[in-house]
């Protein structure tokens, strides 16, 4: 089993305040790219899927919100 990243979690929280990788990224100081690699590879960590992709950003799952409290 893979451990989890600090770094991951602080991108996750980062995406779910923010709404959107980008905005998130900025805050970060790091690209969109690096930002959503830290989310999928927590997702695969956890075997979970925290985002909801839309064409607006990104939206808490019922699983992201309860990771999130």
């Amino acid at each position: 089993m893979q451990s989890i990243a600090w770094d991951d979690i602080r991108a996750f929280v980062a995406v779910a305040h923010a709404g959107q990788i980008g905005s998130a990224s900025k805050a970060l100081g790091q690209d969109a790219t690096t930002t959503g690699r830290k989310i999928r590879r927590l997702e695969q960590c956890l075997g979970i899927t925290v985002f909801e992709r839309t064409r607006n950003g990104q939206v808490l799952t019922e699983a992201g919100e309860e990771l999130l409290v």
